[in-house]
């Protein structure tokens, strides 16, 4: 699971706008002593440039036009992180330069380095002066180091940088969010950036107590959020017509609907349970997938907001699930109970629980094997 929900959205944003346009490597590996550079990026066609579609992403457009290294923070680096984003780049040219020689040094990635702010005394310190061939806000340190500075709160306030300035802190971002919520609904990537602020949204809540700053922010994601959430819910409703209509029957129209909006918010559930939990929250997705009821499944999706423990996560759930008394719920959430219980447990082991408790229930009765569930599955599981 990420440590820092800024870090990974910039991360998985970056990567969402830029890889219609090519390959994106996210924590690249560099040879020599360990290093990762955060976001590795090669547009598709040829080195050349000749064939390559152009990127329609506005200033981002422009910095990833060719092979580049892209670096995001949230806090201002200081000088110990901007020589260590120059010493990964110089390792990265010269492992390439081991392999090709020749390679002209107009064709070495450069690497660009994303900041909300940076002092005066900083930018002196690092010898860099404003780009002239790029927008205010974009700096360039010396030739050698292919190495460029972005301060976010310094670029203009044009769709030419909407996409970089979300990516900005404070103000910057604040007022980024209310230019991407004033968009036109049918704006391209749109969607996909309510969809990633929703998600950094339900991060954020997971943390401790944050900073007024960081208060403000959650406040103008939550925006963000309601309007991803209302137009998740109606493209949901909008499928399940389609599949009830394709049905031709009026009960297949309601049932498709349903279908429809259960799917999303299985979809809403798999985003929250990763940014909380990762790999282990995602391994419950399968099981939740077998419960049918809507009002279950939302029940779920609203109580997992506060949650920050996957022990507190076991307690809702065995909670809401055990003072259930309609038997087919009762079996649909076994397995959710199971994997929450036991999240090391190979998945063929849990079916064969999940089927012996189903036996013992069908021959001794719903009762019988709510009383004896616990006792079962320690016993089938680890022994």
């Amino acid at each position: 699971m990420p440590h820092n929900p800024h870090d990974q959205f910039a991360k998985q944003f970056l990567e969402e706008l830029l890889s219609p346009f090519g390959q994106v490597v996210l924590s690249q590996e560099v040879l020599g002593e360990s290093r990762l550079i955060d976001l590795w990026f090669q547009p598709f066609g040829t080195p050349a440039g000749g064939d390559r579609p152009p990127i329609d992403l506005g200033l981002l457009g422009t910095l990833t036009q060719s092979p580049c290294l892209l670096e995001p923070y949230r806090n201002p680096p200081d000088f110990d992180d901007i020589r260590s984003c120059v010493a990964k780049r110089l390792a990265l040219v010269a492992s390439q330069q081991r392999q090709s020689p020749k390679t002209p040094e107009t064709q070495l990635p450069p690497l660009w380095i994303l900041t909300p702010t940076l002092s005066v005394a900083t930018l002196h310190h690092c010898g860099a002066t404003p780009n002239a061939h790029l927008l205010p806000g974009c700096y360039t340190l010396a030739p050698l180091l292919g190495t460029h500075l972005i301060i976010l709160h310094q670029l203009p306030k044009t769709p030419a940088t909407l996409w970089l300035r979300l990516l900005g802190r404070g103000r910057c971002q604040r007022e980024a969010i209310q230019e991407v919520l004033a968009l036109p609904t049918f704006t391209s990537y749109r969607d996909l950036a309510l969809q990633l602020l929703a998600n950094w949204k339900i991060a954020l809540e997971t943390l401790p107590p944050i900073q007024s700053e960081e208060e403000a922010t959650l406040m103008a994601l939550s925006q963000a959020y309601l309007e991803w959430e209302a137009k998740t819910l109606h493209q949901g409703e909008q499928r399940g017509i389609q599949i009830g209509e394709q049905r031709g029957i009026q009960i297949g129209e309601q049932r498709g609907v349903e279908q429809g909006q259960r799917q999303m918010l299985l979809q809403m559930l798999t985003w929250e349970l990763e940014f909380k939990f990762g790999d282990r929250g995602l391994e419950l997705v399968p099981y939740l997938e077998e419960i049918e009821t809507r009002a279950d499944l939302y029940a779920l999706a609203r109580a997992i907001k506060p949650l920050t423990t996957w022990e507190s996560l076991q307690e809702w759930w065995s909670s809401h699930w055990e003072q259930c008394d309609e038997s087919r719920f009762w079996l649909q959430g076994l397995g959710v109970a199971l994997k929450l219980q036991f999240p090391q447990v190979e998945t063929a082991a849990i079916a064969t629980v999940i089927s012996t408790i189903d036996s013992l229930a069908q021959t001794q009765g719903l009762a019988a094997a709510q009383a004896q569930w616990q006792t079962l599955s320690a016993d089938l599981l680890q022994g």
